[in-house]
């Protein structure tokens, strides 16, 4: 029993299913001690339940034949009275006591209990008689309390008044203003009425006749206008005459009978997946935007299973409140195919605790076919697929979000089947943790910039992260093209290249990247797809730079099979090669590129890497500052062009292909592979076009059957195709500060000296050992005794005309 603590002898419960019994959890002495209120009303249709042991009952409960919910108090409601009289004399039993007492000691705290919810004086102060009228105005004088701090709290949003101009065929002038003078008005048909005065403006406290004339423009009687602004008393609706003065008022406007939430808040609906939908109806009908807005501390809107259809022209706007997705049925949180959705500064996350166990997954927003959808501010964490998907859409913008934690997918996703078309915007988000590249494109957009934005690491989550698409930026998986901007964009911690693009009309401008795993950024389309050529591109003012030692495939800078570029103003340090000028493909090759102002910092084996079929490159006004590599230029060029089989043979079940011969060495030497249907070669596909090569190779088909045959084809790239001068090398060994050119039969190397005087010499290193030294009238020109020549130079000047020089590599 509670008899030595104090105990209001009162039992809450808030059962939100039906329910029938409700236990006291204090002692009672008779089933007439309790009383039971459900939602603050007195209930009579119960029953007490109770054992009594020597006269106290621990074990009452009230029993409702019918179950409740809601607020339900058990209460102890004993009538003070004596139940026990001891005689004089007689015995005076320990358990009679007891129970004497703690009969007495319940009615004492049931007495203090209704004290405590009465009215009180101060001390010494008498306490006042209230009457039944008393307690009605103060009841009333609550109501009008609350109502006025509900009016006070709106004084601070921006609401809405719609007023309908008269129709009587009559075109008059109408005046809005307040105690603050008049106020623009937008007409809802797209015109723009404004009432401003420059002299001053309008008080409605001075008689109308002392009105100055106020700039006007006439709007149509029957027209229907809003006005929107900050209440701070009512609103008068004034006419303007004719003769340019004004009438009386025509109209008196109280603030709370025509204005108009300026939005809709979710929390009104409730806070659940159904509230979200029905706040968002509401919205749509009216017209108006949507918030989530602040909720107490811990709480957080539910959207559950997701699927929330946004319909055209919906604004949401959030706050610091979460909008939460189960993600245990995979679905994404909100879906649209509506035009002009606005999602602005909410906070969704998806279920971290299901990531790991998700083969597909969900996603924070996709919208499919959207005309103009924007998605600004938002913070987007714990989603098992991607933050955003674009799919289809047309003009899709994504600027100031964070996105953190996709387990399986990317940051921003713009084209997974479907091409977006217009200008996609990728702006100034934070995107880090994800799995997939930050922001990618299986199918690229029409036009794009990607701006501004910080992306770090991709290494987040698990599974398949499939073909390049483990970037931080990545445009070029298929056929098709992105024309756009790609500028200030930090890359960190990508699994594989910081930026890969391939398509047309692009400009790569100021991006940092920092520490990839393979190369820096990446102009080149997926191989094997056809075009496999980019066009019009510019390459400038990027940095990039590799931590550690870097391996082969850190490569600063790749221009792979571009038709006119500019690769300028760029740093890259730490690399294995600066910049890769390559022609990879069969027919297509890299045309018209020119790599100037370019500083490559630490390379440890080559400034520029030269690979294959080059047209018309011009490298020049280069700082190269090598860390040891091999040489400031290294040529892989003169490769395999084509194969092509002049007999297909007979017999053969399977067949090898075999490439020798030709001056290629190493790595250098060409393979390929044969295809046979019927026993006969029908094809021969090449699986690395080698280099170094001097003259044609051989190309032999060994296998089962008899009679197969195949020539190859090279592609040569002359001195005329490679223009390397004016740059400044140092640190690189071997073959340092110099170019690597391969004599062979099929072609002269030529290379230019410029600016060379009579106090300048030009100097030429040849494979292996030994300087041969070119003088300018001095004396080394002349021809000393007994001299024999062990080298002929060869030179055409731009007339065409040859000079054969002799010169030997050892001492005159």
């Amino acid at each position: 029993m509670s008899i030595t603590s104090p105990d209001d002898r009162i039992s809450n419960y808030s059962p939100v299913v039906p329910t029938t019994e409700f236990p006291a959890a204090f002692p009672i002495f008779d089933n007439a001690d309790l009383s039971v209120y459900v939602d603050d009303q007195p209930r009579e249709d119960f029953t007490v339940s109770a054992t009594y042991i020597q006269g106290t009952s621990t074990d009452a409960k009230a029993v409702f034949s019918t179950g409740v919910t809601g607020k339900v108090q058990v209460i102890g409601t004993r009538a003070p009275r004596r139940s026990s009289l001891f005689k004089p004399g007689a015995p005076l039993p320990i358990p009679d006591q007891n129970l004497a007492l703690n009969t007495l000691e319940a009615e004492v705290q049931e007495l203090k209990r209704e004290a405590d919810r009465s009215h009180k004086a101060n001390y010494g102060v008498s306490g006042e008689v209230f009457d039944a009228n008393d307690l009605a105005n103060a009841g009333e004088n609550a109501a009008r309390a609350e109502a006025a701090a509900q009016e006070v709290a709106g004084y601070d949003k921006a609401w809405t008044v719609f007023l309908d101009v008269i129709a009587d065929g009559v075109n008059d002038t109408y005046l809005l203003a307040d105690e603050n003078g008049p106020k623009p008005v937008s007409v809802v048909d797209g015109q723009f009425f404004l009432n401003v005065h420059v002299g001053g403006a309008p008080q409605p406290s001075l008689p109308p006749a002392d009105w100055p004339n106020i700039p006007y423009r006439i709007v149509e009687a029957g027209t229907k206008i809003q006005f929107s602004f900050v209440p701070l008393s009512g609103l008068r609706l004034y006419a303007k005459g004719a003769a340019g003065r004004a009438s009386d008022p025509v109209e008196e406007v109280p603030f709370n009978k025509v204005y108009e939430k300026p939005e809709v808040y979710v929390s009104e609906h409730g806070t659940n997946k159904a509230a979200i939908v029905a706040a968002i109806a509401e919205a749509a009908a009216n017209k108006r935007p949507l918030r989530f807005d602040v909720l107490p501390a811990g709480g957080f809107y539910d959207a559950a299973d997701g699927n929330i259809n946004l319909p055209s022209g919906i604004v949401l706007r959030g706050s610091v409140a979460e909008i939460r997705l189960n993600d245990t049925t995979l679905n994404p949180m909100f879906i649209s195919s509506g035009s002009n959705v606005l999602v602005d500064g909410l906070t969704l996350k998806g279920n971290a605790a299901t990531q790991t166990s998700a083969s597909s997954g969900s996603a924070g927003l996709i919208f499919t076919g959207s005309t103009k959808p924007r998605v600004l501010n938002c913070v987007i964490t714990d989603f098992t697929r991607h933050g955003i998907l674009f799919e289809g859409c047309a003009d899709p913008t994504a600027k100031g979000n964070q996105i953190e934690r996709m387990w399986r997918g990317a940051g921003i996703l713009v084209g997974s089947t479907l091409s977006c078309t217009g200008l996609s915007l990728i702006s100034e988000n934070r995107i880090k943790d994800v799995r997939q590249a930050h922001i990618q494109g299986y199918v690229p957009p029409e036009r794009i910039a990607v701006v501004g934005n910080d992306l770090d690491n991709n290494n987040y989550g698990a599974g398949d992260i499939g073909d390049g698409i483990s970037d931080n930026i990545t445009f070029y998986s298929l056929d098709g093209g992105v024309s756009g901007i790609f500028a200030n964009n930090t890359c960190k911690g990508s699994v594989n290249n910081g930026i890969h693009l391939g398509s047309d009309n692009l400009v790569v401008i100021g991006n940092i990247i920092l520490s990839p795993v393979n190369a820096g950024l990446v102009i080149a389309r997926k191989e094997n797809v056809l075009p496999r050529t980019s066009a019009m591109v510019v390459v400038e003012g990027n940095t990039v730079v590799f931590n550690g030692t870097p391996t082969s495939s850190n490569v600063g800078i790749v221009m792979r099979d571009v038709i006119g570029a500019c690769v300028t103003g760029n740093i890259v340090k730490n690399a294995y090669a600066g910049i890769q000028i390559a022609g990879l493909g069969q027919t297509p090759l890299l045309d018209m590129l020119t790599a100037t102002g370019n500083t490559l910092i630490g390379c440890t084996n080559f400034g520029f890497w030269y690979r294959r079929n080059l047209r018309n490159v011009v490298v020049t006004g280069n700082v190269m500052i090598g860390n040891g590599g091999s040489s400031a230029h290294r040529l892989d060029v003169n490769s395999i062009d084509t194969i092509t089989i002049t007999n297909g043979g007979s017999g053969y079940t399977s067949a090898t292909v075999a490439i020798t011969g030709g001056g290629a060495s190493g790595s250098g030497i060409a393979t390929a592979t044969a295809t046979v249907v019927g026993g006969v070669v029908t094809g021969i596909t090449i699986t690395s076009y080698g280099f170094g090569y001097t003259s044609v190779p051989t190309v032999t088909i060994s296998g089962d059957g008899t009679g197969a045959t195949a020539t190859a084809t090279l592609f040569v790239v002359s001195g005329s195709d490679l223009r390397i001068f004016g740059n400044h090398e140092a640190g690189f060994s071997s073959l340092g500060n110099h170019v690597r050119m391969v004599q062979s039969s099929l072609f002269a190397p030529q290379l230019v000296f410029e600016g060379s005087t009579a106090n300048l010499d030009a100097w030429l290193k040849p494979q292996g050992s030994g300087v041969l030294r070119l003088g300018y009238a001095t004396a080394a020109a002349t021809t000393p005794g007994n001299f024999t020549a062990d080298r002929i130079l060869q030179f055409k000047d731009d007339a065409g005309t040859v000079y054969r020089i002799p010169c030997r590599a050892s001492a005159w």
